[in-house]
């Protein structure tokens, strides 16, 4: 197989796991919250809700957290966070399928990790100081309920879907945040 084949095959896979990640979401943007850019056409399928339920909940009450940041999470469960962060959906919300935890310093070629979203390896050393007047856990929590409000540097477009806090109850997010605050580097 010939090079511009591979590349072109390279990248049709990265935009399926892409799309299989980002669930319905179909929208971009560039951080500019007045102006979203719709890049494709609604798909006939969508994600469904997040179909998992918080240890405090009865089965089947889902409350989505939303997007306050300020209402107080449960204690998180670092194994479960685990579990949704790498798992994709219905189970967990594979956020794996564009972020890593590798150290890209470590690889011979570390742009073998160009994902979609930042690499997350040393996280919790960095999301405290990321961005002022934020520790790591409220950074954290905004990063992932409304990803357009800060961007990573290198990343001026988010293509993380902003349904995150539709899709998560306030555990799941206790509980990848927890996670979260393991990966130091």
């Amino acid at each position: 197989m010939n090079t511009t084949k591979w590349m072109v095959l390279v990248l049709g896979l990265g935009l399926v796991l892409i799309a299989a990640a980002c669930g319905d979401d179909d929208t971009v943007e560039t951080g500019d919250t007045s102006a979203p850019v719709t890049t494709a056409a609604p798909t006939t399928t969508t994600a469904a809700p997040a179909t998992t339920t918080s240890t405090t909940e009865t089965p089947g009450e889902f409350e989505p957290v939303g997007t306050d940041l300020t209402t107080p999470l449960p204690a998180g469960d670092v194994a479960r966070g685990e579990q949704l962060w790498g798992t994709p959906l219905p189970v967990g919300f594979g956020c794996a399928s564009c972020h890593t935890l590798a150290d890209a310093s470590l690889l011979a070629d570390p742009s073998l990790l160009d994902l979609q979203g930042p690499a997350l390896f040393g996280i919790a050393d960095r999301a405290g100081t990321t961005r002022e007047g934020y520790s790591a856990e409220e950074y954290l929590r905004e990063s992932i309920v409304l990803p357009a409000e800060f961007l990573a540097e290198g990343y001026p477009v988010t293509v993380m879907p902003r349904s995150f806090g539709e899709r998560l109850d306030a555990q799941d997010l206790a509980d990848l945040i927890a996670f979260l605050m393991t990966q130091s580097g």
